[in-house]
């Protein structure tokens, strides 16, 4: 991975703009992402792990604030 290969990806599509509503992703993921539901999305893709999953949910909801 070369710098400037992650993108900011939004959790909700019409929401804020910071980053309680942004995590980071690789192009593939932002374009695929595109306007489904995050979780929706993120559950179906191959990599998908609980233990993925609730790092990103604590990103969102605690990480992010500090």
């Amino acid at each position: 991975m070369q710098l400037g290969d992650l993108h900011k990806e939004h959790i909700d599509d019409n929401g804020k703009d910071d980053l309680s509503n942004c995590i980071p992703s690789c192009k593939s993921c932002n374009s695929s992402k595109w306007k489904f539901d995050f979780e929706d999305w993120y559950k179906k893709q191959k990599f998908f792990t609980e233990e993925r999953y609730n790092k990103i949910i604590k990103w969102l909801k605690e990480d992010y604030i500090m």
